[in-house]
């Protein structure tokens, strides 16, 4: 978890891209260091993660993991042939690789040890998972007991949108709204939902009613973070506390939950969702602070990274720019 924060101040640039070569303000007292990314490589980056060397890993939309030999300042291609891979969590004592990808998390084996990996094992792949877009699948963060975990998108149902039927499953607009304001829906098991695997590889529902959970972290507690995006359901981007069991608001999740098997989730009325709902921890105000924030990290660096030990950065994919959350429990609640 300290190493991760070097990430923080390391940009990534692509001669090949048009994308701007550093950021706009730096703050007094940081550099940025640029690392220029393999040459001619599309490098859509789903996941970093250093290795107890110091080495980085990186995983990307193209479903490749790369990796960055930080002394030599040399890319080498560990593995591909995954399917969208946004999520990685190397093991700080085995150095041992998993990453998450749309269908499952995979365990990457390099058996041979020439820098390849050649054994791909799947962990768990219990989630459902269709043609859909908008099936993304965010991750990876393990406990103190051995527990991955992630987070998995609703399905884009609505078909203006979506521009097909074959989707428009599990959509909720509720009684006395129009069906249009139902804009994601839940096409094939587990979508919108918050889940555990087991040190055994076993898959537990864990918490529903998310919408877009970009990103998940974990404090040194094993205490748990997700940041959710704006759309139907879900006012304004935000950050939650996942614990067991809470609903998050967005209800096509609640087709695979026990207490509404069988029920016409438009048929309930909002006022039992909300009763129902637990509302964030924070609001990250939509266009003015993020519109897709990601992965909430926390400052255990000892005072290496400034005056922010213990406090949370998230950074945003749409507006390229990183926040800082300062929590605190009230009434036991987390709020911010």
């Amino acid at each position: 978890m300290k190493k991760i924060f070097s990430a923080l101040c390391i940009l990534f640039l692509n001669f090949y891209s048009s994308g701007q070569g550093k950021p706009d303000r730096i703050p007094n007292g940081y550099s940025v260091q640029t690392i220029n990314t393999p040459a001619e490589v599309s490098f859509g980056v789903g996941g970093m993660e250093f290795a107890p060397n110091g080495d980085l890993y990186v995983c990307t939309r193209e479903g490749d993991v790369w990796q960055y030999e930080t002394q030599k300042k040399v890319w080498s291609l560990f593995a591909d042939g995954l399917h969208e891979a946004l999520g990685i969590w190397i093991d700080s004592k085995s150095s041992t690789v998993f990453v998450i990808q749309r269908g499952e998390i995979t365990q990457l084996i390099d058996s041979d040890k020439d820098g390849n990996a050649d054994f791909y094992k799947t962990i768990n792949a219990d989630w459902g998972v269709t043609d859909n877009y908008h099936e993304y699948a965010f991750g990876l963060v393990r406990d103190s007991k051995g527990n991955f975990y992630g987070t998995l998108n609703t399905s884009l149902s609505w078909p203006g949108w979506a521009r097909s039927e074959k989707w428009n499953i599990g959509r909720v607009w509720t009684t006395g709204y129009p069906d249009t304001d139902g804009k994601m829906g839940r096409a094939t098991k587990y979508r919108g939902w918050g889940f555990q695997i087991t040190p055994e590889g076993k898959f537990v529902p864990f918490a529903s009613g998310m919408r877009s959970p970009a990103g998940i972290g974990i404090s040194k507690d094993d205490e748990l973070f997700f940041t959710d995006n704006q759309g139907d359901w879900e006012a304004s981007s935000s950050l939650h506390h996942i614990v067991k069991g809470r609903f998050h608001g967005h209800p096509s999740s609640l087709m695979d939950h026990p207490d509404y098997e069988g029920k016409d989730l438009n048929e309930i009325p909002i006022e039992e969702y909300e009763k129902r709902w637990s509302p964030p921890a924070v609001w990250i105000p939509h266009g003015e602070l993020a519109n897709s924030p990601g992965e909430p990290i926390f400052d255990y660096s000892g005072g290496k990274f400034g005056p922010f030990e213990g406090q949370m950065f998230i950074g945003d994919q749409s507006r390229s720019n990183i926040m800082r959350v300062s929590l605190d429990k009230v009434g036991g609640e987390y709020q911010g």
